[in-house]
């Protein structure tokens, strides 16, 4: 039986990359980012900006080496992003947030990778300066105030069953907000 499972595996190997048809399908306003602005530090930030404005904004602060405000950016994108996958219904759509900052990776060099890590690093460890910092900024931005189009259109329900109820129904966005903020020891 061992000998058979090898087999396939070595068949599948072989031959299932060169005979396998990949399809990449997008719908209109995925990962879309819906509001334009340039580099900003967190601080200036407004609830309505999605995740993915938030991505394409620290790339602007990435060529303009603002790490720091760079690595704030990225962290709201996550915050609002966690926030995003609890409010968004179909459960496909929640990689949404993984695909857009792990894309951040293949748009900047190694060096300007590295930067950003250190920043993201320093904004991620409790009980320091820039810890602090981001949560009191992210405080002040408070809860996302958008449609997570990106998220909605990014899940399969957006071929498969547009018309269904994209958002949770009845859902808890206060005590959602305050958990997240404690996830992060913001509070």
């Amino acid at each position: 039986m061992r000998a058979f499972v090898v087999f396939i595996a070595v068949i599948f190997a072989v031959h299932g990359p060169a005979t396998a048809q990949i399809t990449n399908l997008m719908s209109e306003g995925n990962l879309v980012a819906t509001n334009k602005f340039g580099c900003i530090n967190l601080a200036e930030a407004k609830p309505v900006y999605t995740p993915a404005d938030f991505t394409r904004a620290l790339l602007i602060c990435v060529e303009q080496e603002r790490f720091d405000d760079a690595a704030g950016l990225f962290g709201a994108a996550m915050v609002y992003g966690m926030f995003d996958q609890d409010r968004v219904a179909d459960e496909t759509a929640d990689q949404a947030i993984l695909v857009l900052l792990g894309g951040v990776k293949n748009k900047v060099s190694e060096e300007e990778y590295r930067k950003l890590g250190v920043g993201l690093d320093q904004i991620l460890e409790p009980l320091t300066a820039a810890h602090s910092a981001f949560c009191s900024a992210i405080t002040s931005v408070g809860m996302p105030d958008y449609f997570p189009a990106y998220m909605v259109q990014h899940g399969m329900r957006a071929f498969t069953d547009p018309e269904a109820e994209p958002l949770v129904q009845d859902f808890p966005a206060r005590a959602v907000w305050t958990n997240i903020m404690s996830v992060n020891s913001c509070i």
